[in-house]
C-alpha cells in the first residue's frame, strides 16, 4: 500500500489485502481522517471541547496542508 497526494492505492499483487482494506476502512472513518489531518492528539494537535489547537509539530506533518517554516518545496533544477 502507498499513499501519495491522490489517496492511498494498493497493488492487485498484494498478499494482505484483508489488512489493507481494515487501514482504508479505517483511514475513511472519522478517526482515521482526523488523524490524516492532524496528527496525533498532545503531538501535533491538542483538543479542548471542540476546539482544536496546532502545536510547533504540525509543520513538519503535512506540509501539503499546512504552510510551514521548516519546509521548502522541491523546484526543477
Amino acid at each position: 500500500m502507498s499513499k501519495e497526494a491522490r489517496g492511498f492505492a494498493m497493488s492487485s499483487l498484494s498478499e494482505h489485502k484483508d489488512t489493507v482494506m481494515a487501514l482504508l476502512d479505517f483511514m475513511a472513518s472519522p478517526e482515521g481522517q482526523l488523524l490524516d489531518r492532524l496528527g496525533f492528539e498532545g503531538e501535533e494537535y491538542t483538543k479542548s471541547g471542540d476546539t482544536y489547537t496546532m502545536t510547533d509539530k504540525i509543520a513538519t506533518r503535512y506540509a501539503r496542508f499546512f504552510a510551514s517554516a521548516n519546509w521548502t518545496p522541491p523546484t526543477p533544477g
